[in-house]
């Protein structure tokens, strides 16, 4: 009888786990809690900042052993400070204040630093807003932090200054973009053949970004129908229409041109870019009525099969096509594809929850071994935190 109830158990137990979700092994992460502990051991009291001024990938041009400038790592930074004042705020945590001060002593440092940089380098932030991520990340920074840091009028007025500067860029940008010299007709989206399916000429994620940052600035300063809409459509609408079946994009920045491969960092902006390109287009933060969010859905499918398709390792490279098969290449990034979270939908935050131990576990210690390449995994999983934070997570 003990032998037949307990054939009868082994043979349930095996047979319910066919049926469970294929990422139910995930548990829900303490998000506030999360992004607290990160904010007390590497940024209370300008601790980042300091570990951090001058260095490649924080501060653009005139940095310490740069040649290759930016500015998206520190407007990371302060996405992620004021991502977590706002919520913090809302619960009446004490920490909250902190938050908010370093959050502004980042946005004023590196504004200093956008000052500087401005005219002097032929393809940062203002003369080339689409050569790199930093002008979308900054304007994403900036407008949210607008929308959500208390600011006074003198601070209000200051970012207003700079966002406009960021604006204009991006307008520019795109207008460089036009085919026939017309600034009303923008280029039909340029794919070559990739064997079994296309990839585009441009980078996805750098137009989905630019996009996004609009998008913030719609929501948190002009509103839906501020003056910029047209170039964050346009941005958005390449995005949208390059994008695979499968979800996925190819190709993103800073891949070569010959390359077959997609790279789940450059998937995850695009994904980022045009879910934030769909709530600015409706004022709208959840679940919005439109394409771009469509697509940023679709994008958090094809990331969550690659993760499955790899046994959850989540490498950083692959053919862009999922299922049997799959060429996968690379070491395996977690932290890579922790922006879904920007998407706030079930998936998304299922996949994040995933995805979050193994991405922790990874990070490089911010500012203190690597600063000068700007520890990627370390503001991947910030940045990840900063939308899980905004969904309520």
């Amino acid at each position: 009888m003990k032998k037949t109830f307990f054939l009868f158990l082994t043979t349930l137990l095996v047979a319910s786990t066919l049926f469970l979700p294929q990422n139910a092994s995930a548990s829900n992460i303490d998000v506030v809690a999360e992004s607290k502990s990160i904010y007390v051991t590497y940024f209370q009291q300008g601790k980042h900042v300091d570990k951090t001024k001058l260095s490649l990938s924080h501060n653009g041009y005139g940095s310490k052993n740069s040649t290759n400038p930016g500015f998206f790592r520190a407007a990371q930074d302060a996405l992620f400070l004021t991502s977590l004042y706002n919520r913090l705020n809302k619960i009446n945590d004490p920490l909250a204040s902190s938050v908010r001060a370093d959050a502004i002593a980042t946005l004023d440092h590196i504004k200093a630093r956008m000052d500087l940089s401005k005219t002097k380098d032929s393809q940062g932030w203002y003369n080339s807003a689409t050569h790199s991520p930093d002008t979308s990340m900054l304007l994403l920074a900036f407008s949210k932090a607008y929308g959500q840091l208390d600011l006074n009028s003198t601070q209000k007025a200051s970012y207003n200054t700079i966002m406009n500067e960021m604006l204009v860029a991006l307008q520019t940008a795109k207008n460089r973009h036009i085919s026939n010299g017309s600034v009303d007709k923008w280029v039909a989206p340029s794919m070559a053949s990739c064997g079994a399916v296309n990839k585009s000429k441009a980078s996805n994620n750098i137009f989905a970004l630019a996009a996004g940052g609009i998008g913030s600035y719609a929501l948190n300063v002009g509103g839906t129908q501020n003056p910029y809409r047209g170039v964050m459509t346009d941005f958005a609408s390449y995005v949208r229409d390059t994008q695979l079946s499968n979800g996925l994009w190819l190709i993103g920045g800073g891949r070569p041109v010959e390359s077959c491969q997609m790279a789940v960092g450059y998937d995850t902006w695009s994904v980022m870019g045009s879910a934030l390109a769909g709530m600015g287009s409706t004022g709208v933060t959840t679940n919005p009525n439109s394409s771009f969010f469509t697509a940023a859905t679709k994008g958090v499918s094809g990331l969550n099969a690659h993760y499955l398709a790899t046994n959850r390792l989540m490498t950083e490279y692959s053919n862009g096509i999922t299922g049997s098969g799959i060429a996968a290449e690379g070491s395996s990034v977690p932290s890579y594809a922790l922006a879904v979270s920007y998407v706030g939908t079930a998936e998304a935050k299922t996949l994040f929850n995933s995805l979050y131990p193994a991405a922790k576990s990874s990070i490089e210690l911010p500012g203190v071994i690597n600063s000068d390449n700007g520890a990627p995994k370390f503001h991947r999983l910030i940045q990840g935190l900063s939308g899980a934070l905004d969904n309520n997570f």
